[in-house]
């Protein structure tokens, strides 16, 4: 813990310093930190410059973010006790793939719709209710998703790339 401080950030001391003993029995949380960064650094669009405005993108005729409920309808914005959400990213250029997060924060599967992008199918790289190492899938480990709709088990986050 940090000892009831939320801004630990800013201590230089025990508190904020990283135990290195802890690598080994901490290795599944390093090995997903890894390619959790590898799969940032991979994407343009995680890194951008500019806020999302759910606009078209030039050149790319999809918007560089757009919001889904689990039947790919807009999300449920206004309702308090809404538990899902997902959100297309779009590769800044045709040649960066695409993003499809999804976020089940119920106690309950859900059956997610994915979208179709033209030429592109979805691969899973994240999904956090996975046991090590299937949680997270190197790039060149990935299997395309033959299926329209993902099983988005209880509290968990997926993240599927399109090429």
């Amino acid at each position: 813990t940090q000892r009831g401080n939320n801004n630990a950030y800013c201590q230089d001391n025990e508190l904020s310093w990283f135990d290195w003993r802890l690598v080994e029995s901490n290795r599944e949380v390093l090995r997903f930190t890894r390619e959790l960064i590898a799969l940032r650094q991979r994407h343009a669009a995680l890194t951008r410059n500019r806020f999302f405005t759910g606009e078209p993108l030039a050149g790319r005729g999809i918007p560089d973010i757009a919001w889904y409920g689990p039947g790919l309808e807009a999300p449920a914005w206004h309702l308090g006790y809404a538990r899902f959400l997902a959100c297309t990213i779009a590769g800044l250029t045709r040649d960066e793939e695409d993003l499809h997060l999804l976020f089940n924060m119920s106690e309950n599967e859900i059956q997610a719709a994915l979208p179709s992008i033209e030429n592109r199918r979805w691969h899973l790289a994240v999904d956090t209710a996975a046991a090590p190492p299937g949680d997270i899938v190197a790039r060149q480990e990935q299997r395309p998703q033959g299926v329209a709709s993902y099983t988005v088990r209880p509290r968990s986050v997926v993240v599927l790339e399109a090429r």
